[in-house]
């Protein structure tokens, strides 16, 4: 008599995706935790009560792979790490007015200054005179280099400045950039002043981070004559300098919802580890070896690009997904990402309000969710129905190029859906336009990316003059993509100013889509269902957003 079909045996028979991973029983908690330590006192407290009721409810009404104490552990985890590293304004110095003081700073992070005789980013408060403000402090700045060089100015080096420090928190009207530093849990700027002089110089290691990046900025935009020319851009978006972009470029790419292009991220970091798997493979190194390599060579990578926060999540989503394949033999996405989850939130619980984690794991599970099977589903209907009389290289020509045709639609349809509610919450900006850009834009991305990666990976083998020539030979795909984009942004409709009804409902819409992809996904691992539930997560964005949002 043949043994039934289990859990496994039908999620394998519905490929790609497997919704079953068990260390949501600790992300979930740890998140709670998370959330009810954002909450004042007493109601923090009275959160994390109800949040273990809850738990210990759910306990005993659903077998569960972890024990009970283990998930309330994961809660109070969430809670306290989250307790300990938030550091809202004290009240003791959040309304105190604009003053002009002296401090030292440790430079984090550089921006774009747009002036040559300026200098912008983010600090580390290291000693000031005022005895209300914090030391330790992160700030943002905006300052007049004085006689310091741009060699002096790097991550690690420790500046006594003077100027204005303004607490944010004390404007009653904050204009967008400060908005965006208040997100970021940044309560200070400093501006209207000059580096007087230096206190310690950087460390051997950020010496080292910038020249190597230098070398590579000056590989990247070979042959660049001016700002106009498109090696800026390829510059910009392998090394995430946005200050390669001129004014022009810039809002063009602002006004399409494409400047994501140029932090590096899960694209950047994903194309670094391919070229070098592909690479790997063609030197027939495998195995242990080859991970061991691709993951070294992809966190020098995101090490030499400033370990942003958006690049140390997809390191570590990478690593996660790609170890678990080889190590742990599991071939499914979701359960390494929910790890990844778990591991980021535990390095930096703040990072789950940030919008760069909420897009980068949106989008991420809505390719995994949601793409991946609806690619499936259409890849099947559209093989089913080939033409019979086709030879066997044209008949395997055609399936790559359906395969591939439905992989970038589908990824491009739900990214964009997936992604949007959040765009508009926080940029009141949503490009529908965007949607059908992208079947284009994703492609040549992917190449310019990958393209450029390639030559920075060869350019010790074959020279700088080779490397350089494969760089200028992207080009004509810069100009192309801008070309899509300035089309894009004419059509009318194509960019609206919309804003939500209700504050957090992109928030809450992206959880609610995600969500109801997963209980779709977790279904059809134990049952047959419709075909068309598939599309009802992306249906749930598209119809809160037309009756919940507002033109501004």
């Amino acid at each position: 008599m043949a043994r039934p079909l289990s859990v496994t045996d039908l999620a394998a028979k519905r490929p790609p995706v497997c919704a079953a991973a068990p260390l949501l029983e600790i992300l979930l908690p740890l998140i709670a935790g998370i959330l009810a330590a954002t909450l004042g006192t007493p109601s923090n407290s009275l959160a994390l009560l109800l949040s273990a009721i809850s738990i210990a409810l759910i306990g005993r009404v659903f077998p569960l792979h972890f024990p009970q104490g283990l998930r309330i552990a994961a809660l109070l985890l969430g809670f306290i790490s989250t307790s300990l590293q938030d550091q809202p304004p004290h009240p003791d110095w959040s309304w105190q007015p604009p003053r002009e003081t002296t401090l030292e700073m440790r430079l984090e992070r550089g921006f774009n200054a747009r002036k040559e005789s300026h200098f912008a980013g983010l600090a580390r408060l290291e000693h000031t005179a005022l005895r209300a403000v914090p030391q330790g402090s992160r700030l943002a700045f905006y300052l007049k280099k004085g006689e310091l060089g741009d060699e002096h100015l790097l991550p690690g080096a420790v500046v006594r400045c003077r100027g204005v420090l303004q607490f944010l928190p004390a404007n009653p009207h904050p204009d967008d950039y400060q908005e965006h530093l208040l997100q970021q849990d940044i309560f200070l700027s400093f501006n209207q002043g000059e580096v007087l002089e230096l206190v310690s110089p950087p460390s051997t290691w950020q010496t080292a981070r910038h020249a190597l990046l230098h070398h590579h900025q000056s590989l990247l935009t070979t042959a660049c004559r001016d700002d106009e020319d498109p090696g800026m851009v390829i510059g910009s978006m392998l090394l995430g300098n946005r200050s390669l972009l001129n004014e022009t470029r810039m809002t063009l790419y602002r006004d399409s919802g494409t400047l994501h292009l140029f932090a590096v991220s899960g694209l950047h970091v994903g194309s670094v580890a391919l070229c070098l798997y592909s690479l790997a493979t063609f030197l027939r190194i495998g195995g242990r070896p080859r991970l061991a390599i691709i993951l070294l060579a992809t966190w020098t990578y995101i090490w030499m690009t400033g370990s942003t926060a958006s690049g140390v999540r997809a390191g570590i989503m990478l690593t996660a997904v790609s170890s678990a394949r080889l190590l742990l033999r599991q071939s499914h996405l979701f359960p390494a990402l929910v790890l990844s989850a778990c591991i980021v939130l535990l390095w930096q619980p703040a990072q789950l309000f940030h919008l760069g984690f909420q897009l980068s794991y949106a989008v991420v599970l809505g390719i995994v969710l949601i793409a991946l099977p609806l690619s499936r589903l259409l890849q099947d209907a559209l093989l089913l129905h080939r033409p019979p009389r086709f030879r066997p290289r044209a008949q395997r020509r055609y399936e790559k190029v359906v395969r591939t045709a439905t992989d970038l639609s589908c990824v491009s349809l739900s990214s964009s859906l997936v992604s949007m509610p959040l765009i508009i919450e926080h940029f009141t900006l949503m490009t529908p336009g965007g949607v059908f850009a992208g079947l284009l834009l994703n492609g040549l991305v992917f190449l310019i990316v990958s393209g450029a990666v390639l030559a920075m990976l060869l350019e010790p083998l074959i020279g700088e003059l080779l490397a350089g020539t494969m760089v200028v030979m992207l080009w004509p795909m810069v100009d192309l993509i801008e070309g899509i984009l300035r089309l894009t942004v004419a059509i009318p409709g194509a960019v609206e100013r919309l804003a939500w009804i209700f504050p957090g409902s992109g928030t809450a819409t992206t959880c609610l889509c995600l969500a109801c992809a997963w209980a779709v996904q977790r279904w059809r691992m134990s049952r047959p269902l419709p075909n068309g539930l598939l599309l009802v997560p992306l249906l749930i964005p598209a119809i809160l957003i037309g009756f919940g949002t507002v033109h501004t």
